[in-house]
């Protein structure tokens, strides 16, 4: 299992588009506590408007591991260098067993957090 905290859009718009993956092997980027990452299915279908922070360390989800069938893992973009108390405490809150899709069911918050603002450096 993973230790991260999803992020994103509930209604996404129709003008986001999927980008083309960077892997860890290309930017030397990891999935370490407090990196985010863009959330895909396939390969170069990972929209801006879907993200992960990591909340430990996430070998797993770089490049070359079997988290996804192609091995080319989760593409990191940045990473939290302020505030990782508060999604810490995100990743605490209670979980929704229910959900419309059953593979989601356990993983989506009970009472979702917005995010209203984030600042780049």
């Amino acid at each position: 299992m993973n230790n991260i905290v999803q992020g994103g859009f509930i209604d996404v718009p129709e003008s986001v588009e999927g980008v083309v993956h960077e892997s860890s092997e290309q930017t030397g980027l990891r999935n370490i506590a407090g990196s985010v990452a863009l959330a895909r299915g396939e390969i170069d279908t990972a929209s801006p408007a879907y993200f992960f922070v990591n909340v430990t360390d996430n070998p797993g989800l770089d490049h070359g591991q079997l988290r996804n069938p192609d091995s080319q893992g989760f593409a990191v973009f940045g990473h939290v260098v302020e505030g990782m108390d508060i999604i810490l405490a995100i990743h605490t809150t209670p979980a929704s067993e229910q959900a419309e899709d059953a593979y989601m069911a356990g993983q989506m918050l009970a009472d979702p957090v917005r995010f209203t603002a984030s600042l780049r450096e």
